[in-house]
């Protein structure tokens, strides 16, 4: 996944009125804080005692952000001593992030926090505290602390506090973004959720909290991009798969994920505050070199517990067949899950199909709390190469909620390099939701020191609410 940032210019009045309002005894007790968190000597607060100011806070110029491991930071202050580094993101005015590690030959211990001078938010926020250790003759971690749970393959994504054993390896198709605030149960969204919400006339991400901001576009074979937004009004652009690619495993059970604790609530809002007791396990298994079996399972306290199992098999020249299997139990309920996936992929084209099918009952902890739940849902995608200069990329993605209501997504990008003369590409979609939208969008873009874009709406718009191409805009019923 690759995440873009909008950096602004370092400004030494914003450091000045951001550290009036952060003092040295603040950040040495917030750093000790991380340090307490990870031993367990915390405690967690269990009541907020901070009314966060909605109205207020949406000025992304006055919030505070987090950093992330896939990021570039801007600054970055040595300390004296090997192995220690302090690391200083400013965005905006009042807008600034801290990371501090300490790597040596027992492991790296990381914290990170996020510092504001807007007086509606606290001034200063822990995001993530851990401590981790690589073993040289493999690629198992232990981490203790913050964490993000391995998901499988249908799974959830959630932050929790405690322990973490395994190769974890994210799915490419979950928003692991450190710097966006969750209310409530810190569970990632994934790329899917974005390009539907948006074909439901609704901002929703599907996590409590998130939402697009502006437009869902395709931008490739399989890839999307989107304005990721926080309850506290920060933006984030997000560019990743709309799928998650199969990959199968090496003979031997050699990637597995394990990890339990407290399940981390009000993420980025908050700084110690964990809720029920969290588990997870994930497996992934060689069987030979063309069968992977992968065994995944969740537990919320007094929630949910799901498990399930996945087949992924090489079919000869054809491509990649894969099939899950999961079950649920909680809160008086249980239901089943059944998904079905196929991937070929060659010199000339690519294709990915998935699709899922669940019972109203079924719940991982991800959907806690949701009182109308997706029941099916497609998701494909086909990427076709013309020739050198030019690429085709379709994509669609359709789902059924419990109650009936239902989404359908149909993009198309056409993408052509004139080296040095820049690029065009044009994008047309269509969703039958919220009633029958159509767009169609022209887009030249051509690199003069750095790339900047330009775009041009062929019609105007209609329904706004169908945001699908970087904005995009209703034809006429009378031209369909």
């Amino acid at each position: 996944m690759r995440i873009d940032h909008s950096h602004s210019m370092h400004d030494c009045a914003t450091n000045r009125a951001m550290f009036r309002s952060v003092s040295s005894t603040q950040l040495l007790a917030m750093l000790a804080t991380g340090m307490l968190v990870l031993c367990g000597c915390a405690t967690p607060q269990k009541n907020s005692d901070r009314t966060i100011d909605q109205s207020a806070s949406t000025d992304k110029t006055s919030t505070s952000s987090a950093s992330t491991a896939s990021n570039a930071l801007p600054a970055k202050l040595p300390m004296r001593g090997d192995g220690v580094s302090l690391r200083a993101d400013n965005r905006a005015y009042g807008d600034s992030s801290f990371n501090a590690s300490v790597i040596n030959h027992v492991g790296e211990l990381n914290s990170s926090f996020a510092a504001s001078a807007n007086p509606t938010v606290q001034s200063m926020t822990r995001l993530e505290s851990a401590w981790s250790q690589t073993f040289d003759d493999s690629d198992e971690r232990l981490r203790l602390g913050d964490a993000v749970s391995s998901s499988g393959t249908w799974g959830s994504s959630i932050r929790y506090g405690g322990v973490q054993f395994g190769t974890p390896d994210p799915r490419a198709d979950v928003i692991a973004s450190r710097r966006l605030a969750t209310p409530g149960i810190a569970a990632l969204p994934s790329a899917a959720d974005a390009l539907l919400s948006n074909a439901r006339g609704s901002s929703s991400l599907g996590a409590e909290g998130w939402s697009t901001s502006g437009s869902t576009r395709l931008v490739g074979a399989n890839t999307v991009s989107f304005i990721a937004q926080d309850a506290l009004g920060r933006t984030q652009m997000v560019t990743q798969p709309l799928l998650a690619k199969t990959v199968l495993a090496d003979p031997g059970c050699n990637t597995f994920s394990m990890g339990f604790g407290k399940v981390r609530e009000d993420y980025a809002l908050q700084s110690n505050q964990y809720g029920a007791m969290f588990a997870n396990t994930t497996v992934r298994c060689g069987v030979s070199r063309k069968l992977t079996v992968e065994t995944h399972g969740e537990y919320l306290e007094g929630q949910t517990a799901a498990w399930g199992v996945d087949l992924a098999s090489k079919v000869g020249n054809v491509g990649l067949a894969s099939a899950a299997v999961a079950s649920s139990r909680g809160e008086g309920e249980s239901g089943w899950l059944a998904k079905i996936g196929f991937e070929h992929s060659n010199s000339l084209f690519d294709v990915a199909l998935r699709t899922r099918l669940q019972s109203r009952g079924f719940r991982e902890v991800a959907a806690q709390g949701i009182t109308d739940p997706v029941v099916q849902q497609t998701l494909a995608s086909l990427g076709v190469k013309l020739n050198d200069a030019n690429n085709l990329a379709v994509a669609y993605a359709a789902q059924t909620t419990a109650i009936g209501e239902r989404a359908d997504v149909l993009a198309v990008t056409q993408s052509m390099y004139m080296g040095a003369y820049g690029s065009l590409s044009m994008t047309a979609g269509h969703s039958v939701a919220q009633g029958q939208d159509s767009s169609v969008y022209l887009f030249y873009s051509r690199p003069f020191g750095r790339a900047v874009a330009s775009g041009a709406a062929l019609k105007g718009i209609v329904n706004p609410n169908f945001d699908l191409a970087l904005a995009t805009s209703g034809l006429p019923r009378a031209a369909r």
